[in-house]
């Protein structure tokens, strides 16, 4: 699936993006299926390539969840710890970890 990331932010590549602080859905990086509607955000479009399979929780999940939890940065963290790569409203996508961002390296075992 390709997703759309408009921004005003000049010279910024794709992997550099960093999800929001803030949002309707928590910190994350708001995306867009429609290249158009990502463009009225800003003239510079990324767009991210969203693995098969990812897992999103709806709007209605996550709203329902948030009134538990009473904060959406802390609905977010749950949602990921249960495997959810963002929130889908419709259209819009909101990823909370950037895609195109290589992993951290992990730790190199040593064998001794």
């Amino acid at each position: 699936m390709q997703l759309f990331h408009g921004t005003q932010a000049k010279h910024v590549r794709t992997h550099e993006i960093r999800p929001s602080k803030t949002g309707v859905f928590g910190p994350g990086i708001y995306t867009t299926k429609r290249r158009d509607h990502a463009a009225q955000y800003g003239d510079n479009v990324h767009m991210f390539e969203i693995p098969f399979g990812a897992r999103f929780v709806s709007a209605g999940e996550f709203d329902r969840l948030n009134r538990s939890v009473g904060s959406g940065e802390k609905t977010a963290l749950k949602l990921r710890e249960q495997g959810f790569a963002g929130v889908q409203d419709g259209d819009v996508h909101v990823l909370w970890l950037n895609p195109a961002k290589p992993p951290p390296e992990r730790p190199r075992l040593q064998l001794i």
